[in-house]
């Protein structure tokens, strides 16, 4: 549970108000990060970029019940970000490489775990909302803070995405 006092000690620059914050969600971060990039080293530069930028626009907080929630908003828009290179980076590596090169890539994604594979079924929002509730523990209304979405509908789409990986897992592909 974050102390909202540490919260404003944080916005009034105490940096160790604001290392303490860091150290009490770092893990949940960190997780949430590698669930969805899936790699060690961009999960630690999300969370980096993350925190950066949590310094810098800490004093912008208006809720300061809500910091975990802001926290793992501003890291969704960092994993975003992240995944948006993913594509630019595998569509340019596609062009420039032969069609050997393309089949050793597919291969590569096709011996994926059964999670992840059955978590590539999913949209952005959807695996966002799995990863957070799943994963980093947090409720419906903090997964809704961080989505834009109202609690009952962000229950809703985690029911229906548990329910599309299920079925994807029931199915062994």
């Amino acid at each position: 549970m974050i102390n909202e006092t540490i919260v404003k000690q944080a916005q009034n620059g105490n940096k160790q108000a604001f290392q303490s914050l860091y150290q009490e969600i770092y893990e949940d971060m960190y997780r949430m990060a590698y669930y969805l990039l899936q790699s060690k080293e961009d999960a630690e530069d999300a969370v980096s970029e993350a925190v950066f930028d949590m310094y810098r626009s800490i004093t912008g907080l208006k809720k300061t019940d809500a910091f975990k929630a802001w926290a793992m908003k501003i890291l969704s828009v960092k994993c975003k970000q992240k995944m948006k290179e993913y594509v630019q980076r595998r569509d340019e590596e596609l062009v420039q490489d032969d069609y050997a090169d393309a089949l050793n890539l597919e291969q590569q994604v096709v011996q994926r775990t059964d999670i992840m594979r059955a978590m590539n079924v999913l949209e952005k929002e959807e695996k966002i909302i799995v990863v957070c509730s799943a994963i980093a523990g947090m409720s419906s209304d903090e997964v809704g803070s961080v989505t834009g979405l109202k609690s009952a509908t962000v229950r809703t789409k985690l029911k229906r995405a548990l329910a599309k990986m299920k079925g994807r897992l029931e199915a062994g592909v």
